[in-house]
């Protein structure tokens, strides 16, 4: 009973109570505003759900728990039961507390499907196939941030989060830890709509400028910090950032010292967007 209390808390709603062993069921929450988002085939998510969950025997759950898990999916309408079972499995298969399985698939019920496909693309990546090095409470957590992450192209934001952290935590590189890296690569995936062939190209590209050139002085922090913001600008920033620098620096008539000619090159690359001005 604590995992279907633990259920209807992290879902935020109460779906049935019992009152002397006659379930009642009321709406959802009476607190929230409702928006009609068209119509739902819930009968068939409801006998999909139940049908798993009464076959599932490692959950042990009687009927009526059962009946009140399966309106818990069937709440999140069309193919909710298939999101539910496609995430719950693979995290079973995979060895997770079934306790635990049961909750992570539960939050993709109200999701869309390509948000579970991203779920799964990605924590198979970085968990699964172990690519990364990551125990699975670290796993899971950037798998469900990056999975609601997906403007663009979400197979080439998968490849650039991989490819920061393995940078990131790379010995001759930034030698981070992979947690701290973990985080550095979800930030910059913010930026991945605006590459459609992925931005880790680019980012290395201007961090091993910053590193390489002596005369900066530039350490990793700092270099991770400046390349952030290159990159959050587009794909044309990296390279106005870098040959305004080095212009500056061979031009005789600007007289700018390493650290002035590297803010002459911020300023040109925050540029590096049109912005229309909002009357």
């Amino acid at each position: 009973m604590a995992l279907l209390e633990d259920l209807r808390t992290h879902s935020g709603r109460v779906i049935g109570i019992f009152f002397f062993g006659v379930l009642w069921v009321g709406p959802t929450n009476f607190s929230q505003a409702r928006v009609d988002e068209g119509n739902c085939g819930s009968v068939e998510e409801f006998k999909r759900t139940f049908e798993f969950l009464t076959k599932e025997e490692s959950l042990i759950l009687n009927e009526a728990e059962a009946i009140r898990e399966a309106l818990l999916v069937s709440a999140g309408c069309d193919n909710a039961s298939l999101r539910f079972q496609k995430i719950y499995n693979l995290l079973k298969k995979s060895g997770v507390d079934l306790r635990q399985s049961f909750l992570v698939a539960l939050k993709f019920v109200s999701k869309d499907d390509q948000m579970v496909e991203n779920f799964v693309e990605i924590f198979k990546k970085i968990y699964l196939e172990n690519y990364l090095d990551m125990d699975f409470v670290t796993a899971l957590k950037f798998s469900l941030a990056l999975s609601d992450r997906y403007e663009g192209n979400s197979e080439t934001l998968r490849e650039d989060f991989t490819k920061i952290v393995k940078f990131c935590s790379n010995e001759k590189e930034m030698a981070l830890n992979v947690n701290t890296c973990g985080q550095v690569a979800l930030e910059l995936t913010r930026y991945s709509k605006y590459y459609p062939d992925g931005f880790f190209t680019a980012f290395q590209k201007v961090y091993h400028f910053l590193r390489t050139n002596k005369r900066m002085g530039i350490g990793v922090a700092e270099a991770l910090r400046i390349t952030t913001r290159v990159v959050s600008k587009g794909p044309k920033a990296p390279e106005n950032f870098i040959q305004t620098i080095e212009y500056a620096l061979i031009n005789s008539r600007l007289k700018l010292n390493p650290r002035q000619a590297l803010g002459l090159g911020l300023a040109v690359s925050d540029q590096s967007q049109k912005l229309r001005v909002v009357e």
